[in-house]
């Protein structure tokens, strides 16, 4: 009974492990073939099936010896794990109560402060069953993954960030149209995904997309490190304390849907999912994960695909003078990828001299101006960087002290190369991008180091756990009160903030911003418009009217900061109202109609309210004086 058991779950975990991956990349040949309206969905759905039928036909589960009935689970563990249960109902009602549709900065503001105490004392229950490696440590952490990762799943009403906004109005456009012309070969893993599982089961394509990364990283990423750490330490008794560990290190790429986090996941299963013997299956499942990444976000992509070539050379003379080109190969594939697709796509790149000053925010400091709990969660911050290299290092020393072959080649060597490959980025300039976003590709490729260390990490980790083991209680329990603590400040760091050490900026698009877009649609009367808005704004005519409106000189008639000058526009209007301004962005765009939206939580909101009205033809309150409308037409 327990090797059908065994073989059961084996089957749901491949299934969730290759099912996205083989979306993304059916979706993804449908839609340059053909395309992917409701036709092109069902053809790449019927693929989908054709590459898992290929994953299940040697579907084969070893035998778990270790595997045990639920008679045979102690009664601390169930009381542990009851107490759990316990703690994440309190914390998913306090999360819930906590919805909101208005303009909030940080979940904080409408989160009550004891969801941290329920986190908390769930984060010591897994511990605690962690070190009693129990089979419930599985389920007890998937649930504190969703805690963790749909926090702002769950409190953001409309939605959270830009980015997800536009990639919306993207799948709406692809549905519509089939494809977006110029075809570009990236993005397409995330749209395919959401496009198919809508046009099979007709859900909203909007919350699917919310929901893809947060609910898929915190059912599949546990599985994944406990797959691997048991795989590869099945002698030891600490790897489920190890796995409860890693919930201190940050979790901020896999709490919001876009197509760069989604990828970092297909990237994991290439790194986590294979046996030291892996199996044909296994092969083939990471394999299609690579392909998945590379046409989700070649910044995961590439190395997901180097990673998985390194693997097909094993037992391959060859591989001795091959791996070696693989890894400097790495070293310069994504600043040139990068560089060439910057010069195909709008040629506003060039090459510079090697820029690292966004090295030194990774610096520690020694925050100690305000409470104690505020000042040891940004010491803490502070530390995340030292943290995550000393992990990384001391895994990777344990991994060249045992000749650990596949440590070495598999993690230590390329996120040694990506490392050097986000420094090499730093010498491409991206012209077309706002001076503080143009390190946001050497950073993104940082991260694709420390996720391709993250087993190094694990090593690491389990080492300490191992060390746990022999202490004493008093020692066990501080260490004990060190992870609560560092875990719940994870939480707390892992969303925007707005406190005395930091404002994160991070407005959410409200239910009046939806309701004041609507009225300038119903106002304008078709007539062609332009509206000088905040990107919050900007989000909110994405989600209900996608890309509906350019004109000349491909302007988009809502501003888009990183793309518009319609957003200089608006910063001049809000430094100081100016009919001249408003008139010009009119005549860029050629129209005679523009709309100017303030929002209450704008700095001076209400000195620009009363500057505006003298100059502006008309205006509206939306939403109970949340927004501000202003109307301005051509003489």
């Amino acid at each position: 009974m327990s090797i059908s058991i065994n073989k059961l779950r084996h089957s749901l975990f491949v299934f969730l492990a290759s099912a996205p991956a083989a979306l993304a990349v059916s979706g993804s040949a449908v839609y340059f073939i053909y395309g992917l309206n409701k036709t092109g969905a069902c053809i790449a759905a019927l693929l989908s099936i054709v590459l898992l039928w290929f994953i299940f036909k040697h579907n084969v589960a070893s035998p778990d010896k270790e595997l045990r009935s639920i008679k045979d689970i102690r009664r601390e563990e169930w009381l542990l794990f009851g107490a759990y249960l316990l703690s994440w109902i309190i914390g998913a009602y306090l999360l819930y109560n906590g919805r909101s549709q208005r303009s909030i900065i940080t979940p904080w503001q409408v989160v009550s402060a004891w969801y941290f105490a329920a986190y908390a004392f769930g984060t010591a229950c897994l511990f605690l069953l962690g070190r009693r490696s129990s089979r419930l440590v599985a389920p007890a952490l998937i649930l504190h993954c969703l805690l963790l990762f749909g926090t702002a799943l769950v409190v953001y009403g409309i939605g959270y960030g830009f980015d997800p906004f536009i990639h919306e109005a993207a799948v709406k456009a692809i549905e519509q149209l089939g494809q977006i012309i110029p075809l570009t070969p990236y993005y397409l893993g995330q749209y395919s995904i959401v496009i198919i599982t809508h046009s099979l089961s007709n859900l909203d394509p909007a919350l699917i997309a919310k929901a893809l990364v947060p609910i898929y990283a915190a059912l599949l990423l546990p599985l994944l490190i406990f797959r691997w750490l048991k795989s590869h330490h099945h002698k030891e008794k600490n790897w489920a304390l190890a796995a409860v560990a890693l919930l201190v290190l940050p979790a901020v790429i896999f709490i919001v849907t876009t197509p760069q986090n989604l990828a970092y996941l297909f990237l994991l299963i290439v790194l986590l999912l294979p046996s030291p013997q892996p199996t044909l299956q296994e092969k083939r499942i990471i394999c299609l994960a690579a392909l998945a990444a590379l046409v989700t976000q070649p910044i995961a992509g590439i190395p997901a695909l180097a990673i998985v070539a390194g693997d097909m050379l094993q037992g391959y003379n060859l591989r001795k003078k091959i791996y070696p080109v693989i890894i400097g190969l790495l070293c310069i594939a994504l600043p040139t990828a990068l560089f060439v697709f910057s010069l195909l796509g709008n040629g506003d790149a060039s090459l510079t001299w090697p820029n690292l000053s966004f090295l030194t925010t990774y610096l520690p400091n020694s925050p100690n101006q305000e409470q104690w709990w505020l000042n040891f969660i940004y010491f803490y911050h502070s530390l995340w960087s030292m943290i995550l290299l000393l992990l990384a290092f001391s895994g990777a020393y344990i991994a060249f002290k045992k000749k650990n072959s596949e440590l070495v080649g598999r993690f230590a060597w390329p996120a040694l190369a990506l490392f050097f490959s986000a420094l090499l980025t730093t010498a491409v300039n991206f012209h077309y991008l706002i001076e503080y976003e143009r390190s946001d590709y050497p950073e993104r490729i940082l991260i694709t180091a420390l996720i391709v260390a993250l087993p190094l990490m694990a090593v690491a980790l389990r080492s300490f756990a191992a060390r746990l083991e022999a202490v004493s209680k008093y020692q066990f329990a501080i260490w004990l009160c060190v992870i609560v603590a560092a875990s719940t400040a994870t939480l707390y760091l892992t969303y925007p903030r707005f406190d005395h050490y930091f404002n994160s900026h991070s407005y959410a698009t409200s239910k009046a911003d939806i309701l004041a877009v609507r009225w300038i649609e119903a106002d304008a009367k078709k007539q062609p418009f332009i509206v000088l808005a905040n990107q919050q704004v900007s989000a909110a005519a994405l989600r209900e009217y996608g890309f509906k409106t350019y004109f000349k000189h491909s302007i988009f008639y809502y501003p888009i900061p990183t793309g518009s000058p319609m957003y200089q526009y608006y910063l001049a209007m809000v430094e100081k109202p100016d009919l001249k301004q408003i008139t010009a962005a009119m005549d860029l765009a050629g129209v005679d109609r523009a709309y100017l939206v303030l929002n209450s939580y704008w700095w001076q909101y209400n000195k620009l309210v009363a500057q505006t009205a003298t100059i502006a033809d008309s205006y509206q309150d939306i939403g109970g004086g949340q927004v501000t409308v202003f109307v301005f037409s051509k003489k």
